[in-house]
Protein backbone atom coordinates (compact mmCIF):
# COMPACT_ATOMS: atom_id res chain seq x y z
CA UNK A 1 0.00 0.00 0.00
CA UNK A 2 0.88 3.46 -0.57
CA UNK A 3 3.98 2.02 -2.95
CA UNK A 4 5.33 -0.19 -0.25
CA UNK A 5 7.31 -3.02 -1.37
CA UNK A 6 7.92 -6.09 0.28
CA UNK A 7 10.96 -4.73 1.86
CA UNK A 8 9.94 -1.52 2.78
CA UNK A 9 6.45 -3.01 4.52
CA UNK A 10 7.67 -4.43 7.40
CA UNK A 11 5.96 -7.83 6.99
CA UNK A 12 8.31 -9.91 8.16
CA UNK A 13 8.76 -13.95 8.35
CA UNK A 14 6.89 -16.13 5.71
CA UNK A 15 3.59 -18.59 5.69
CA UNK A 16 3.49 -22.19 7.26
CA UNK A 17 2.27 -24.68 4.36
CA UNK A 18 2.27 -28.34 5.38
CA UNK A 19 0.81 -30.91 2.53
CA UNK A 20 0.65 -34.63 2.07
CA UNK A 21 1.77 -34.20 -1.82
CA UNK A 22 5.59 -34.83 -2.68
CA UNK A 23 6.82 -34.23 -6.35
CA UNK A 24 5.72 -37.39 -7.84
CA UNK A 25 2.15 -37.18 -6.21
CA UNK A 26 -1.45 -37.29 -8.46
CA UNK A 27 -3.52 -34.51 -7.93
CA UNK A 28 -5.97 -34.57 -5.27
CA UNK A 29 -3.48 -33.99 -2.42
CA UNK A 30 -4.46 -31.90 1.19
CA UNK A 31 -2.72 -28.61 1.70
CA UNK A 32 -3.04 -26.56 4.63
CA UNK A 33 -2.12 -22.82 4.78
CA UNK A 34 -1.46 -21.19 8.31
CA UNK A 35 0.04 -17.81 9.48
CA UNK A 36 2.93 -19.48 10.24
CA UNK A 37 5.79 -16.60 11.12
CA UNK A 38 4.21 -13.97 9.23
CA UNK A 39 4.47 -10.42 11.29
CA UNK A 40 3.94 -6.71 10.98
CA UNK A 41 3.02 -3.65 12.75
CA UNK A 42 0.64 -2.11 10.29
CA UNK A 43 -1.15 -5.13 8.35
CA UNK A 44 -2.83 -8.77 9.80
CA UNK A 45 -3.20 -11.46 7.65
CA UNK A 46 -5.94 -13.62 6.66
CA UNK A 47 -5.67 -16.51 4.50
CA UNK A 48 -8.62 -17.35 1.83
CA UNK A 49 -9.39 -20.93 0.75
CA UNK A 50 -8.38 -21.49 -2.78
CA UNK A 51 -7.70 -24.11 -5.07
CA UNK A 52 -4.39 -25.36 -6.81
CA UNK A 53 -4.54 -27.01 -9.97
CA UNK A 54 -2.08 -29.30 -10.94
CA UNK A 55 -2.37 -30.64 -14.58
CA UNK A 56 -0.43 -33.13 -16.72
CA UNK A 57 2.81 -31.49 -18.74
CA UNK A 58 3.45 -31.46 -22.31
CA UNK A 59 6.44 -33.54 -23.59
CA UNK A 60 7.88 -32.80 -26.96
CA UNK A 61 10.22 -35.64 -28.08
CA UNK A 62 12.45 -34.38 -31.34
CA UNK A 63 14.77 -36.49 -33.29
CA UNK A 64 17.66 -35.17 -34.78
CA UNK A 65 17.80 -35.56 -38.83
CA UNK A 66 20.06 -37.93 -39.75
CA UNK A 67 21.11 -40.41 -42.83
CA UNK A 68 23.33 -43.32 -43.69
CA UNK A 69 24.39 -45.14 -46.29
CA UNK A 70 22.66 -48.67 -47.11
CA UNK A 71 25.26 -50.56 -44.45
CA UNK A 72 26.73 -48.19 -42.57
CA UNK A 73 25.90 -48.10 -39.10
CA UNK A 74 22.96 -46.76 -38.00
CA UNK A 75 23.96 -43.03 -36.38
CA UNK A 76 22.86 -42.39 -33.15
Amino acid sequence: MNSETLATSGVTGAPSLTTTATATSAAGRTRSWRVGTLTATNYSFTFANGTLTVTKATLTVSADAASRAYGDATPP
